[in-house]
């Protein structure tokens, strides 16, 4: 599994899907689950959720 850090870096600006809060307001984001060039919500397309990328917000 990649690092966060490996895939962007600070100040890069890319597209999420919000897929959970947990139990203590930790954000989990998913830049898997969209197209990076239209926005689009892959996970729509495969019939599910995108699996989540980080868990680190």
């Amino acid at each position: 599994m990649q690092k966060t850090s490996d895939v962007v870096k600070e100040g890069d600006v890319v597209k999420v899907k919000l897929v959970g809060l947990d139990n203590r307001g930790k954000i989990k984001l998913s830049m898997k689950a969209v197209d990076q060039t239209t926005g689009e919500d892959l996970s729509k397309k495969q019939g599910g959720e995108a699996p989540v990328e980080s868990e680190n917000a």
